[in-house]
């Protein structure tokens, strides 16, 4: 399980790294705008593989696609677990079926140290 936290205080929660790519977009995690955890509450650091391709066109800049892997590490962030228990972070509608709090408890009571 993956949980990408977004800047805007919102979470979605991903059962593969291939579903995260689809709903993040590699330029948004190169700028990091996602703070991604695994089950446990610790830190998931995001490697771009390709290295994502600027170009410009014309005036305009274009950014290519790009994929990206996540790798462990053994970073605790429970203060953003807190912050989803507690409402200041909000569950989105992602490609699983967890919704609610109580659905990502359910699904990952591991996260949670209550």
């Amino acid at each position: 399980m993956i949980l990408a936290f977004a800047d805007d205080s919102t979470v979605e929660v991903f059962e593969t790294v291939e579903q995260a790519n689809g709903y993040c977009e590699a330029i948004d995690v190169e700028n990091q705008e996602y703070t991604f955890l695994d089950e446990r509450g610790f830190l998931l650091r995001p490697t771009l593989t390709p290295p994502i391709k600027k170009k410009l066109f014309g005036l305009i800049p274009t950014v290519g696609s790009g994929a990206f892997t996540l790798q462990q590490s053994e970073e605790s962030r429970e203060d953003l677990v807190r912050k989803l228990e507690s409402g200041e972070v909000r569950i989105e509608r992602g490609p699983t079926k967890i919704c609610s709090l109580s659905d990502l408890k359910s699904a990952v009571p591991s996260l949670f140290h209550s």
